[in-house]
């Protein structure tokens, strides 16, 4: 998105928005409504076997 554009539906959006190393996430809301809690649910695209091309045979 351009940084110009000026919908706050899409900046609450990019606000969530975390980059990865092979992938991004992004956070949906706290699990609960405790302040002292900081746990957080997630959604990533991040991939998991063989992203850094160390495992050969990920079985």
């Amino acid at each position: 998105m351009h940084l110009s554009y000026d919908d706050q539906r899409i900046k609450d959006v990019n606000n969530r928005v975390l980059a990865f190393n092979n992938g991004s996430s992004l956070m949906l809301g706290k699990v609960n409504k405790d302040k002292q809690d900081g746990k957080y649910y997630f959604i990533t695209n991040n991939h998991v076997v063989n992203n850094n091309n160390t495992i050969e045979t990920p079985w």
